[in-house]
């Protein structure tokens, strides 16, 4: 019937529903007061996205009909090793075995949606178009909320997010702001029209004046140069392109924003100033003393802490405000000890060559972006294990990389030729 709403936009139009979900609707929900019953904010999102999961896998079948998935090991792998910190948390610290898997129930349940969400997207069950040109509408809107915010900064706050008031900062942390200036970089680079680095601009705009991000600013500019340098053929317009970034970067180099960058990497030697930078040394400092505690800390590492759990909370000197979220890669090690590092080196591998061959095939460079954006920032901050929001589109890119690696081994279901 014409006019009618096809199951693939109604799929489609559901996984960027979540993503935006997840994302507490831009910040414009307060997931603290927010309640429908019994029920909060996180509760329902989270049951929400359970019964699409289901509901999709039972719809097309898929339990008769799994295929050879190329991210399945690492997305299991991921699953073993949350429920390995929770035992690991319960044997050090008595820590109750759900109070560990609690704080990880979200980031666990995205990331197994990979079966489904896979499926959706490798059989054509999702509409990769209309999904890219709903993340473009929706980083733009996102955009827009967070600078008006920023203008209204001291006469009203309507986003729910943190704000640095010394600094002028607002901690969103938006997957929709960063995803669009990545998109806008690759159309440009394969389409030549200029009107696409307008979300480039963004993208700055929302790291510049919005979030300030330290190490996310360079991350960004970082992976657009290696993008350029990457490119097989480097015509004028790419030269001149590189360039500017050159520049761009240089005068990022040299103005006050830089001292944050230099903050953010720096390793000091003391720790008499009470700074971001000097608390997660201090607790790394730590999480390196636990983890050499004995040999099954070192492989196993010293589980998932739960803040409401006294022990295991100042185990990690959570009052002293040492945490999880501002220590990347050092916190993940703290947590999943050696064999968490192993899985996650694994399926990075396994994410830059699906990228690469999709760039190498296609000159398609968001996925590699992307991957180059989040190893940078990981030294410090990991969004794919902390926020929803940046988890689901790490699913959901992994489909996409398997859907385009698809077209490219002439259509049809995902083969592994020339990934291993």
């Amino acid at each position: 019937m014409k006019g009618k709403i096809s199951k693939k936009s109604l799929s489609t139009v559901a996984l960027l529903s979540f993503m935006v979900l997840t994302e507490q609707v831009f910040y414009l929900i307060n997931a603290k007061t927010f309640k429908i019953g019994p029920f909060n904010y996180a509760m329902i999102w989270f049951a929400l996205f359970v019964l699409f999961c289901v509901y999709e896998f039972a719809s097309y079948g898929m339990m008769r009909k799994l295929d050879k998935s190329y991210f399945l090991s690492d997305v299991l792998g991921l699953f073993g090793i949350t429920l390995i910190s929770a035992v690991q948390c319960n044997i050090i610290t008595g820590q109750p075995v759900g109070m560990g898997l609690m704080p990880q129930r979200n980031y666990v349940c995205i990331v197994l949606s990979y079966v489904v969400i896979r499926k959706l997207i490798v059989d054509n069950k999702i509409d990769v178009k209309q999904f890219f040109r709903g993340l473009i509408w929706l980083g733009v809107i996102a955009l827009g909320i967070y600078v008006l915010q920023m203008v209204l900064f001291d006469r009203i706050q309507f986003v729910h997010s943190s704000i640095g008031k010394r600094t002028h900062r607002l901690y969103v942390d938006s997957v929709f702001c960063v995803l669009i200036g990545m998109i806008g970089f690759d159309s440009f680079l394969k389409k030549n029209q200029p009107r696409y680095l307008l979300f480039v601009v963004g993208t700055l705009i929302y790291e510049f004046f919005v979030s300030k991000g330290r190490l996310e600013v360079v991350a960004f500019i970082v992976s657009g140069v290696i993008v350029v340098l990457l490119m097989q053929k480097l015509s004028l317009k790419k030269m001149g392109l590189l360039t500017i970034i050159c520049i761009a970067l240089i005068a990022f180099l040299s103005s006050s924003y830089a001292e944050r960058f230099y903050e953010a990497i720096r390793i000091f030697n003391s720790t008499d100033d009470v700074n971001t930078m000097a608390i997660r040394h201090l607790a790394r400092e730590r999480f390196s003393e636990l983890l050499n505690t004995n040999f099954l800390t070192q492989v196993f590492g010293c589980g998932y802490p739960n803040i409401d759990y006294a022990p295991a909370a100042s185990m990690i000197g959570y009052s002293e405000r040492m945490g999880l979220v501002d220590n990347g890669v050092f916190a993940f090690h703290y947590v999943y000890g050696l064999i968490g590092l192993i899985v996650l080196i694994k399926w990075f591998v396994k994410l830059y060559a699906c990228a690469w061959k999709i760039y190498t095939k296609t000159e398609k460079s968001i996925y590699l972006m992307f991957m180059i954006f989040s190893t940078i920032i990981s030294y410090n901050i990991t969004f794919w294990w902390h926020k929803p929001a940046w988890t689901l589109w790490m699913v959901i890119m992994m489909g996409l990389m398997e859907y385009e690696i698809g077209r490219i081994n002439n259509g049809g279901l995902y083969e592994q030729e020339g990934l291993d």
